[in-house]
């Protein structure tokens, strides 16, 4: 009996054109002529078919039940990626610009609000066989959260639903050659650059050891009488950020005083940006690195406590909602170069 080694699964995800949603594309993901099939290393990745039970609660002179079915069944699950710089063959963004644009569902560039959220395929092989390999069709975001911290580096997960699951083929894996090359280009947080300030004023570098950027994308669904999802639509998007600042004499008063006047009238918002770098190891069009750009233009602050630890430094975790601004950007807006 040959068991299961997580370690030889293998991911690739592929883009799906709104006119064929949930439809295995033909020619095929990785084909000529078909969607381009982008390898991606993960740290998790939990998207599953799960059936929903009815068990029938009727009286019939009885006190055990006599009915139980599966009457359907929803595709979701979650998938977490480290943040890579490396540009997959076939692509013209990093790979982790591909997940971010996917997960954010608002493109660089794309300043429109989205009719809908962008669609992927994916084929998962759970071991060396590819008699295993599953493939679920129709993946969209419900919710990103980016994460970023000394210990870890930057990493994305992403909370999907989709429409269903199928047999599918064996998921190419990069080239053993290459494996490592990719994965030195994680972003790492001693490249990124955290800055905060007034809204429409000039920001200031901060001293941070963690960030945390959520987006819950609340999208609206159907089954339309069927056995699966037939609907998936942009819903109500919200958004937080989180950072813990490393607080000196000057910053402990300035964000106590915001504390104590956060119900005042008139409040002040904040704005703030986030540049991360990481090498592309000669596999982007030019340069030697991937740069990637958060800008929050405008910032709510909610609330911060503070973390007094025998033999630490003072850090206040700060929350902020983060609100689309009247103009044409987004809430989170990402732009990306290489240099």
């Amino acid at each position: 009996m040959a068991y299961i080694q997580n370690e030889f699964s293998h991911l690739a995800l592929y883009s799906e054109a709104s006119s064929e949603w949930g439809n295995v594309p033909s020619p095929d993901a990785g084909e000529v002529g078909g969607p381009v099939l982008v390898p991606v290393p993960f740290d998790q990745y939990e998207v599953r078919l799960t059936p929903e039970n009815r068990v029938g609660d009727s009286m019939v002179g009885l006190l055990q039940d006599t009915y139980s079915r599966n009457w359907r069944s929803s595709l979701s699950g979650s998938l977490t990626a480290p943040l890579l710089g490396y540009h997959p063959t076939g692509l013209t963004v990093s790979l982790a610009q591909y997940l971010l644009a996917w997960g954010l569902a608002t493109p660089a560039g794309d300043l429109a609000e989205a009719a809908d959220l962008p669609s992927k395929g994916a084929i998962f092989d759970v071991g060396a066989s590819s008699e295993l390999a599953k493939r679920h069709v129709g993946l969209k975001p419900s919710s990103v959260s980016l994460n970023g911290t000394e210990a870890d580096g930057i990493s994305v997960s992403i909370e999907l639903l989709g429409k269903d699951e199928v047999d599918g083929p064996a998921s190419p894996e990069p080239p053993a050659d290459d494996v490592g090359d990719v994965l030195l280009t994680r972003f790492e947080y001693a490249d990124v650059t955290f800055k905060l300030g007034p809204k429409g004023g000039t920001l200031a570098t901060v001293c941070t050891e963690q960030f945390g950027l959520s987006a819950s994308l609340n999208p609206v669904t159907a089954y339309c009488g069927g056995r699966r999802l037939s609907v998936i639509k942009p819903g109500r998007r919200q958004t937080q950020l989180s950072v813990t600042l490393l607080e000196d004499d000057e910053q402990a008063l300035i964000w106590d005083d915001i504390r104590r006047s956060a119900d005042a009238a008139g409040q002040s918002e904040y704005a703030a940006e986030i540049v991360a770098s990481a090498t592309h190891n000669g596999s982007g069009a030019s340069g030697t690195s991937t740069r990637l750009t958060f800008t929050l233009p405008r910032l709510v602050y909610t609330g911060h406590s503070e973390n007094r630890g025998r033999g630490e430094l003072q850090k206040a975790p700060l929350t902020f909602n983060v609100l689309k601004p009247a103009d044409t950007r987004h809430a989170v807006n990402l732009a990306a170069a290489l240099v």
